[in-house]
Protein backbone atom coordinates (compact mmCIF):
# COMPACT_ATOMS: atom_id res chain seq x y z
CA UNK A 1 0.00 0.00 0.00
CA UNK A 2 3.26 1.90 0.81
CA UNK A 3 4.16 1.34 -2.73
CA UNK A 4 0.73 2.88 -4.00
CA UNK A 5 0.81 5.75 -2.65
CA UNK A 6 4.61 6.31 -3.83
CA UNK A 7 3.72 6.11 -6.82
CA UNK A 8 0.23 8.28 -6.87
CA UNK A 9 2.35 10.80 -5.41
CA UNK A 10 5.74 10.82 -7.55
CA UNK A 11 3.78 10.60 -10.73
CA UNK A 12 0.67 12.64 -9.52
CA UNK A 13 -1.51 10.32 -10.35
CA UNK A 14 -5.07 9.77 -8.86
CA UNK A 15 -5.11 6.27 -6.76
CA UNK A 16 -8.40 4.95 -5.94
CA UNK A 17 -8.96 2.51 -3.38
CA UNK A 18 -12.19 0.48 -3.15
CA UNK A 19 -11.66 -0.41 0.53
CA UNK A 20 -15.48 -2.28 0.95
CA UNK A 21 -13.53 -5.35 2.05
CA UNK A 22 -12.00 -3.68 4.76
CA UNK A 23 -13.30 -5.74 7.60
CA UNK A 24 -13.24 -9.11 5.48
CA UNK A 25 -9.33 -9.51 5.95
CA UNK A 26 -8.77 -13.52 7.24
CA UNK A 27 -4.60 -12.78 6.99
CA UNK A 28 -2.34 -9.97 8.04
CA UNK A 29 -4.76 -6.19 8.44
CA UNK A 30 -5.93 -3.92 6.54
CA UNK A 31 -4.04 -0.93 5.66
CA UNK A 32 -4.93 2.00 3.14
CA UNK A 33 -2.69 3.86 0.43
CA UNK A 34 -4.30 6.61 2.25
CA UNK A 35 -2.32 6.09 4.95
CA UNK A 36 1.22 6.72 3.35
CA UNK A 37 -0.20 9.45 0.63
CA UNK A 38 1.52 12.69 1.32
CA UNK A 39 0.35 14.67 -1.51
CA UNK A 40 -3.31 13.97 -1.60
CA UNK A 41 -3.56 11.82 -4.28
CA UNK A 42 -5.58 8.52 -2.99
CA UNK A 43 -9.45 8.49 -2.90
CA UNK A 44 -10.41 5.85 -0.72
CA UNK A 45 -14.24 4.63 -1.71
CA UNK A 46 -16.25 2.66 0.77
CA UNK A 47 -19.82 1.59 1.77
CA UNK A 48 -21.70 0.00 4.12
CA UNK A 49 -22.48 -2.94 1.98
CA UNK A 50 -20.32 -5.34 2.91
CA UNK A 51 -19.38 -4.86 6.84
CA UNK A 52 -22.75 -4.68 7.61
CA UNK A 53 -24.78 -6.38 5.41
CA UNK A 54 -26.49 -3.13 3.89
CA UNK A 55 -25.68 -4.89 -0.34
CA UNK A 56 -28.64 -2.89 -2.00
CA UNK A 57 -28.54 -0.03 0.00
CA UNK A 58 -26.45 2.09 -2.09
CA UNK A 59 -25.04 4.31 0.62
CA UNK A 60 -21.40 4.73 0.48
CA UNK A 61 -18.72 7.33 0.65
CA UNK A 62 -15.19 8.60 -0.66
CA UNK A 63 -12.66 10.12 1.37
CA UNK A 64 -10.13 12.18 0.08
CA UNK A 65 -8.16 15.43 -0.15
CA UNK A 66 -10.79 18.58 -0.11
CA UNK A 67 -10.01 19.87 -3.48
CA UNK A 68 -10.77 16.41 -5.04
CA UNK A 69 -13.65 15.93 -3.00
CA UNK A 70 -14.86 19.27 -4.05
CA UNK A 71 -14.91 18.06 -7.60
CA UNK A 72 -16.32 15.08 -7.21
CA UNK A 73 -19.39 16.64 -5.44
CA UNK A 74 -19.64 18.98 -8.32
CA UNK A 75 -20.38 16.24 -10.62
CA UNK A 76 -21.78 13.68 -8.20
CA UNK A 77 -25.08 16.71 -7.64
CA UNK A 78 -25.88 16.60 -10.55
CA UNK A 79 -26.78 12.41 -10.91
CA UNK A 80 -27.50 11.78 -7.44
CA UNK A 81 -29.82 13.84 -4.65
CA UNK A 82 -29.09 11.89 -1.93
CA UNK A 83 -28.90 9.27 0.47
CA UNK A 84 -31.90 8.29 1.08
CA UNK A 85 -32.65 9.07 5.33
CA UNK A 86 -34.24 5.31 6.52
CA UNK A 87 -30.41 4.21 4.56
CA UNK A 88 -28.43 7.32 6.32
CA UNK A 89 -29.56 7.16 10.02
CA UNK A 90 -28.58 2.56 9.37
CA UNK A 91 -25.94 3.76 8.32
CA UNK A 92 -24.95 5.81 11.25
CA UNK A 93 -26.22 2.80 13.43
CA UNK A 94 -24.08 0.43 11.74
CA UNK A 95 -21.00 2.79 11.75
CA UNK A 96 -21.33 4.02 15.18
CA UNK A 97 -22.90 0.65 16.67
CA UNK A 98 -21.34 -2.48 18.65
CA UNK A 99 -18.52 -3.74 16.34
CA UNK A 100 -18.87 -7.43 17.71
CA UNK A 101 -20.77 -8.63 14.67
CA UNK A 102 -18.50 -7.59 11.90
CA UNK A 103 -15.88 -9.17 13.98
CA UNK A 104 -17.96 -12.70 13.57
CA UNK A 105 -18.96 -12.13 10.54
CA UNK A 106 -15.51 -12.30 9.24
CA UNK A 107 -15.02 -15.04 11.06
CA UNK A 108 -17.92 -16.82 10.23
CA UNK A 109 -17.01 -15.76 6.29
CA UNK A 110 -13.45 -17.06 6.80
CA UNK A 111 -15.01 -21.05 8.16
CA UNK A 112 -16.59 -20.96 5.54
CA UNK A 113 -13.96 -20.51 3.00
CA UNK A 114 -12.19 -23.15 4.67
CA UNK A 115 -14.81 -25.35 4.48
CA UNK A 116 -14.70 -24.35 0.59
CA UNK A 117 -11.24 -24.96 0.15
CA UNK A 118 -11.29 -28.25 1.86
CA UNK A 119 -14.19 -29.33 -0.29
CA UNK A 120 -12.00 -27.58 -3.52
CA UNK A 121 -9.34 -29.57 -2.84
CA UNK A 122 -11.20 -32.80 -2.05
CA UNK A 123 -12.63 -32.45 -5.95
CA UNK A 124 -9.06 -32.00 -7.17
CA UNK A 125 -9.54 -28.55 -7.97
CA UNK A 126 -6.56 -25.75 -7.46
CA UNK A 127 -7.56 -23.20 -5.86
CA UNK A 128 -5.77 -20.38 -4.13
CA UNK A 129 -6.55 -18.91 -0.68
CA UNK A 130 -8.43 -15.76 -0.77
CA UNK A 131 -6.94 -13.47 2.32
CA UNK A 132 -10.22 -11.91 2.31
CA UNK A 133 -13.93 -11.12 1.05
CA UNK A 134 -16.28 -14.18 0.58
CA UNK A 135 -14.88 -15.13 -3.05
CA UNK A 136 -13.23 -17.89 -4.13
CA UNK A 137 -11.52 -18.57 -7.79
CA UNK A 138 -10.67 -22.20 -8.76
CA UNK A 139 -8.86 -23.09 -11.63
CA UNK A 140 -11.60 -25.22 -13.38
CA UNK A 141 -11.97 -27.97 -16.25
CA UNK A 142 -13.60 -26.71 -19.53
CA UNK A 143 -17.66 -27.36 -18.96
CA UNK A 144 -17.33 -27.36 -15.45
CA UNK A 145 -19.28 -23.63 -14.60
CA UNK A 146 -22.35 -24.92 -16.94
CA UNK A 147 -21.86 -28.47 -15.29
CA UNK A 148 -22.53 -26.63 -11.95
CA UNK A 149 -25.15 -24.40 -13.36
CA UNK A 150 -27.23 -27.22 -14.92
CA UNK A 151 -27.43 -28.73 -11.30
CA UNK A 152 -28.47 -25.59 -9.88
CA UNK A 153 -25.61 -24.07 -8.27
CA UNK A 154 -24.71 -20.43 -9.52
CA UNK A 155 -20.83 -19.44 -10.26
CA UNK A 156 -19.85 -16.90 -12.41
CA UNK A 157 -17.34 -18.25 -15.04
CA UNK A 158 -14.15 -16.67 -14.41
CA UNK A 159 -13.75 -14.92 -17.88
CA UNK A 160 -16.30 -13.02 -16.82
CA UNK A 161 -13.82 -10.50 -15.19
CA UNK A 162 -11.33 -10.33 -18.01
CA UNK A 163 -9.40 -13.00 -20.07
CA UNK A 164 -7.12 -14.24 -17.46
CA UNK A 165 -9.73 -15.49 -15.64
CA UNK A 166 -10.48 -17.84 -18.58
CA UNK A 167 -10.16 -21.30 -17.06
CA UNK A 168 -11.46 -20.17 -13.47
CA UNK A 169 -14.75 -19.77 -11.84
CA UNK A 170 -16.07 -17.32 -8.87
CA UNK A 171 -17.44 -19.02 -6.17
CA UNK A 172 -19.12 -17.02 -3.20
CA UNK A 173 -19.08 -18.00 -0.12
CA UNK A 174 -21.38 -15.43 1.55
CA UNK A 175 -24.45 -18.03 2.09
CA UNK A 176 -24.96 -20.16 5.27
CA UNK A 177 -22.61 -23.42 5.85
CA UNK A 178 -25.58 -25.30 5.44
CA UNK A 179 -26.12 -24.16 1.86
CA UNK A 180 -22.46 -23.84 0.91
CA UNK A 181 -21.59 -27.63 2.01
CA UNK A 182 -24.90 -28.72 -0.18
CA UNK A 183 -23.36 -26.79 -2.73
CA UNK A 184 -19.83 -28.31 -2.66
CA UNK A 185 -21.51 -31.94 -3.05
CA UNK A 186 -23.44 -30.91 -5.63
CA UNK A 187 -20.11 -29.25 -7.47
CA UNK A 188 -18.37 -32.06 -6.63
CA UNK A 189 -20.74 -34.50 -8.66
CA UNK A 190 -20.37 -31.94 -11.24
CA UNK A 191 -17.01 -32.84 -11.23
CA UNK A 192 -16.88 -36.55 -11.25
CA UNK A 193 -19.29 -36.11 -14.47
CA UNK A 194 -16.71 -33.89 -16.15
CA UNK A 195 -14.09 -37.07 -15.62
Amino acid sequence: MRAFARIADEHDVLCISDEVYEHQVFEGEHRSPAEFSTEGNVVVVNACSKAYSMTGWRLGWVTGANDRIERMLRVHQYAQACASAPAQFAAEAALTGPQEPVAEMREAFEERRDVLLDGLDAMGLECPTPKGAFYAMPKVPDGWVEEVIDRGVVVVPGDAFGERGAGYARISYATDLETLEEAIDVMAEATAALR
